[in-house]
């Protein structure tokens, strides 16, 4: 884990014991290299959109991710 020292144990939860993680979530998450909480929270996001721009109809762009 990317944390400081000392670890804190929240950090240490495996995320099967989290609620609302599942065996297909958690197989997945595990293919990440995610197995505890402090995994989980050092995992980058794989794209962000930028939702501060609201486009009206006629300026969107096909294939071009947009908020309405």
């Amino acid at each position: 884990m990317l944390f400081p020292w000392p670890p804190c144990p929240a950090f240490a939860t495996p995320l099967g014991e989290l609620k609302g993680v599942g065996p297909k979530t958690l197989a997945r998450l595990e293919a990440e290299g995610c197995r505890t909480t402090g995994d989980l929270l050092a995992l980058s996001p794989r794209a962000y959109q930028d939702r501060r721009r609201r486009l009206r109809v006629a300026e969107l762009v096909p294939g071009q991710a947009a908020l309405v």
